[in-house]
């Protein structure tokens, strides 16, 4: 029996579910140490499951919840369900070719609105896994191949697909690469043959790739959207056509649930809001500052904007569906050492957020100038202003 049999041998049938029941208060070295005399396959891969398992529950819980195996490599470059739900939303057709398979999460959120997957994977053991986590997923119309993706190109050069999928591996021994030619496999180097492919073609990109530098660099960009959850930016998606020579559109969603999203720009905005005595501070979603829409947001929303970065703005209303944090706005004032000191004592506040835009002094010294420590329920922005003058806003975050 060769090893590749002999794994899927010992995979097949092992029930997951018990083992994590039985072992739950172990993690994965401890697991290993109980027994040093026999190493395998199998072991390793279990040690695997109580290392990821704690961590994979808010990224994957349909996967957990079925007891899929995880893997380290897999496991760490996948999508969360949120996002991978999210892109099959946006993208239906017939047939789907996924060049860079991996864990197989997008494949699973894929499989729900393309009839055929063809995924690509040149690694053996990962691919034992995935298949049996599609299994045990209720997933047919996925076919996962072990081979690369330059290598199944070659042998199909007459095929075609609707969708075209590439999320490549960013990593090296130096550290991860975030240009399009560092990954792996390099969508430059399989350009051209792609373009041959697909009707369209769709790169998932890391949310610290500069947009500037991918619409220079991406022939026939159609639209770049910049994916946020929660106060975070996820990814990017670079949604390409062949052929296609227009100006490049840059949109942003904010995930609130699987099925849920807002997005910017919306042509069905509401800003017409009830006028109220409070004041309103607003900071834009990290998704909105990396699209650099902030300004454009806030300006659509009806809100005054604070400060020369353009993030920040104040308004007296609440706006409907506010794509990122809102708070009460207790005092503003110019930012002076001496009388930061006085105000933070009279109030007894030891205890605050600080976050900073265009502002000269960095949030650690400007702790260690005021003595504050960081949490609580008071929140403190620090800017430049239009003038050239800094100021500071104190505000109270709604519940």
């Amino acid at each position: 029996m060769n090893p590749t049999n002999k794994n899927e041998n010992l995979i097949q049938g092992f029930d997951l579910e018990l083992f994590l029941t039985q072992n739950k208060h172990l993690d994965g070295e401890t697991f290993l140490l109980r027994d040093k005399s026999s190493t395998n396959f199998l072991k390793g891969l279990l040690a695997n499951q109580l290392n990821f398992y704690p961590k994979a529950k808010n990224k994957l819980p349909t996967f957990c919840k079925n007891y899929c195996w995880l893997s380290p490599k897999g496991f760490e470059q996948c999508s969360s369900e949120a996002t991978a739900l999210h892109k099959s939303i946006l993208f239906s057709g017939r047939n789907l070719l996924d060049l860079s398979g991996g864990l197989g999460v997008d494949d699973w959120a894929f499989s729900k609105t393309f009839a055929q997957i063809t995924s690509l994977d040149p690694d053996n053991e990962l691919n034992l896994l995935v298949r049996e986590n599609f299994k045990k997923l209720g997933i047919s119309n996925v076919n996962r191949i072990d081979l690369t993706a330059e290598a199944f190109l070659e042998q199909n050069a007459n095929l075609n697909f609707d969708l075209i999928y590439l999320d490549a591996d960013r990593r090296n021994p130096d550290g991860k690469d975030y240009s399009l030619e560092g990954g792996n496999p390099s969508y430059p180097e399989i350009e051209t043959r792609l373009l041959g492919l697909g009707k369209k073609i769709l790169l998932k990109l890391s949310p610290m790739a500069d947009l500037s530098y991918l619409c220079k660099n991406i022939s026939h960009l159609k639209q770049l959207t910049v994916i946020g959850y929660k106060s975070e930016v996820k990814e990017i998606l670079a949604e390409i056509e062949p052929n296609y020579s227009v100006e490049v559109k840059v949109l942003t969603h904010v995930l609130d649930q699987t099925e849920t999203f807002l997005k910017w720009p919306n042509e069905n905005i509401i800003s017409n809001p009830k006028v109220k005595e409070e004041l309103y501070f607003f900071e834009t979603h990290n998704a909105l500052v990396k699209s650099n829409l902030s300004k454009d947001y806030l300006c659509a929303k009806g809100i005054e904007t604070w400060g020369v970065s353009g993030i920040f703005g104040m308004a007296r209303f609440e706006p409907i569906d506010f794509m990122g944090r809102m708070f009460l706005v207790k005092n503003t004032m110019p930012y002076h050492k001496s009388e930061m000191k006085s105000y933070f004592k009279t109030l007894g506040i030891k205890q605050a957020n600080f976050t900073k835009r265009q502002f000269p002094t960095q949030i650690e010294t400007l702790r260690k100038t005021f003595g504050i420590l960081e949490g609580g329920s008071d929140y403190f922005f620090f800017t430049e202003m239009e003038n050239g003058s800094l100021e500071v806003c104190h505000c109270i975050k709604i519940v």
